[in-house]
């Protein structure tokens, strides 16, 4: 299924749970485990991400996030630039760099590998498809 053919989802019910910008510009935010923990960029989230309700809860800044709601097609971009930059870190990775330690993307106190940080994208992205492809087969 390609994200074109999802498209015709955006904004409606799919049996209880919303699938629309949101749902992408979450998976966005999941990017930070890349571009903060595992690459270490300065600044790993991208103003079109949106955080949820305990990001600002948990005192960090959410200045950065963009206040509109971003339009599907940002979103759909932004996601291939952040799959892309999954896609050049996974061809170039090595066996000494996966047991490399970072601090935690959600939680920098703590310390966890760069392979702990691939897994918890893979398990993410994983359920999240799931759940998208039920709702959408829901709706067929």
């Amino acid at each position: 299924m390609t994200l074109d053919k999802t498209a015709t989802f955006v904004d409606r019910d799919l049996r209880g749970a919303r699938f629309n910008r949101s749902t992408l510009a979450g998976a966005v935010m999941r990017g930070v485990d890349v571009s903060g923990a595992i690459l270490r960029l300065p600044q790993p989230f991208h103003p079109l991400g949106q955080p949820d309700a305990e990001y600002a809860a948990a005192g960090y800044d959410t200045s950065i996030f963009a206040t509109d709601q971003p339009t599907f097609t940002a979103v759909r971009e932004l996601r291939a630039e952040r799959q892309a930059m999954m896609r050049d870190f996974l061809a170039t990775v090595t066996p000494d760099l996966l047991a490399e330690s970072r601090p935690a993307a959600w939680s920098p106190e703590h310390q966890q590998s760069v392979l702990r940080c691939l897994h918890v994208i893979f398990d993410e992205e994983w359920a999240h498809l799931r759940f998208a492809l039920r709702d959408i087969d829901a709706q067929r």
